[in-house]
């Protein structure tokens, strides 16, 4: 007696031409690196950073912005 039903076999996708024509040679830069999209020339200082994360966080409100921080300590520290 079969015991359940066999696996159907799965289809496989099959990728438009957009698909394709991105998955081709990535950009390098001056030193054979690829280039990571929203990478920028040279990161940013301390100073800068801190002022990206203040101005990123100022729309949430202050219980959603202690527990964005909490988690994000927790995860530096561990």
């Amino acid at each position: 007696m079969p015991r359940g039903i066999p696996n159907k076999k799965r289809r496989s996708r099959k990728s438009n031409g957009e698909a394709e024509a991105t998955a081709t040679e990535p950009e390098v830069d001056e030193e054979g690196n690829p280039i990571v999209a929203g990478e920028s020339e040279s990161p940013p200082t301390l100073g800068e950073a801190v002022e990206i994360v203040r101005d990123t966080l100022s729309h949430f409100e202050d219980s959603d912005r202690k527990r964005v921080l909490k988690a994000a300590a927790t995860l530096l520290k561990g």
